[in-house]
């Protein structure tokens, strides 16, 4: 019927579509004969194919009784061979349990089961000419930074000093404004490098004017007092050669100090400037140490001197402090003395009024005498600095340090772990060396403002 016939072409249609696509040249592929060992190479094409054996049945005898037993097969005995997984270069599950074929080798032209046709060539992974490239200079470049490392850490070693390295701000001719900073709190360190950028403004024959870039809180008396003698110094040896000041958003105690070395000083809008004075930070432990049980017993020469009487383990003493105090106030009169010479006939009330400790903003600065321009951004400072020197077009550049190599990573890592000391506070590791814990135990006078 109807239903029957279109069953069946149904089913002729599922049959056709799972028959493979043959290869170039190669005639269409029987379903039936699919499985069988392709044809003799002395086969002519389009002869055709010798039908199929039946298959061999799973236990003595014929399943229809007419066809052939596995006793039938010539050497087969007993009960049925396992199937055993194909040798190298031999045809895919073949033997008599399968298709009818007896075990064998491979046949002739076939290929072995897992391998690639004959002139098959597995495609190149695709690599990109830009990552060859990319991986070349990224070795290049690590090599040379050892090779400069290496020969920078030598040079160290042996006597040489860290170099300056000159970064430009603003291109102009071959007159140059050299821009010298001094940044953050000052120390015998922040002397020895100041030295270094003059020393270079010094010897290049191009530098014209040079413009003092300060950001700082303060420091070290004594660091910030050699940084204004030298200023004064290179003044005198060079008239020619213009100092201008330019503060950043902080200039005081000992970076007022610097500051006062400058024939013209510009402070920004926001900066903070003055706190002229002098501070020596003392803690005494005495009760502290009386509650712990713990009680100082060094030994000076005189006996009944002067040597120890700072530490903080003894007993406040008025005879003491009064002495100290005397320390303080020499450091103080030399403070007054380099503001006098500096803008002693600028300021506009008296030294003892303005020189009281008190830190001020810019337009009272200005006001005061301190300063001689609150308006002082970058380029109008290099603007003023070309006009009093009578450069048209400057080329303005600033000194600095090359950044930290890993050797000095590693230098700064030997230090640390050598003759160091080591605490953990609330899981924090805290290594220092010993030059650290004495520098943080001995006092000092300071020229440095603590409200920042």
């Amino acid at each position: 019927n109807d239903f029957e016939l279109s069953e069946t072409k149904f089913l002729k249609a599922v049959e056709m579509s799972m028959i493979p696509e043959p290869p170039p040249g190669q005639d269409p592929v029987d379903p039936r004969g699919a499985f069988l060992p392709p044809p003799s190479p002395t086969m002519q094409p389009g002869t055709q194919m010798p039908p199929a054996q039946p298959p061999v049945p799973l236990s003595g005898g014929s399943t229809s009784g007419s066809g052939p037993s596995f006793q039938d097969i010539p050497g087969a005995t007993g009960a049925v061979p396992p199937l055993q997984m194909p040798r190298p270069g031999q045809w895919p599950m073949t033997g008599p349990l399968m298709f009818g074929q007896m075990p064998g080798s491979l046949p002739p032209g076939a290929i072995p089961f897992g391998a690639m046709p004959p002139g098959f060539q597995a495609p190149r992974p695709h690599r990109s000419a830009w990552r060859t490239v990319f991986i070349v200079f990224l070795v290049l470049g690590l090599v040379a930074s050892l090779l400069v490392n290496g020969v920078w850490l030598l040079g160290t070693r042996a006597g040489g000093s860290t170099p300056t390295i000159e970064t430009t701000v603003m291109n102009g001719n071959s007159d140059k404004i050299a821009v010298i900073p001094i940044k953050g709190v000052i120390t015998s360190q922040s002397a020895n490098r100041f030295q270094r950028y003059l020393e270079q403004a010094e010897n290049d024959q191009q530098v014209k004017a040079i413009v003092l870039s300060i950001d700082t809180p303060g420091g070290e008396v004594s660091a910030s007092d050699d940084i204004n003698h030298r200023i004064l110094q290179f003044r005198k040896t060079h008239p020619a050669m213009h100092v201008i000041v330019r503060m950043g958003s902080m200039a005081t105690s000992g970076g007022y100090y610097i500051a006062c070395a400058g024939e013209y000083i510009f402070a920004e809008p926001t900066t903070t400037t003055g706190n002229i004075g002098v501070v020596w930070e003392r803690f005494n432990l005495h009760n502290l140490a009386e509650k712990l049980g713990v009680r100082e017993n060094s030994l000076t020469a005189p006996k009944d001197g002067y040597k120890h009487v700072e530490s903080m383990f003894r007993e406040p003493d008025a005879n003491v402090d009064m002495y100290l105090q005397t320390l303080v106030d020499d450091a103080y009169e030399k403070f007054l003395d380099r503001v006098k010479a500096g803008r002693g006939a600028k300021l506009t009330q008296p030294m003892k009024e303005i020189a009281n400790g008190k830190a001020y903003p810019a337009n009272m600065a200005l006001q005061l005498g301190l300063i001689d321009n609150d308006k002082g951004y970058f380029e109008d400072v290099v603007k003023y600095t070309a006009s009093v020197a009578g450069l048209s077009s400057p080329h303005v550049v600033e000194y600095g340090d090359p950044p930290p190599s890993i050797f000095t990573l590693l230098q700064r890592g030997d230090a640390t772990f050598s003759g160091g000391t080591g605490v953990n506070i609330n899981g924090v590791n805290i290594n220092m060396t010993q030059a650290d814990l004495h520098e943080l135990t001995t006092p000092r006078l300071m020229y440095l403002w603590e409200g920042q």
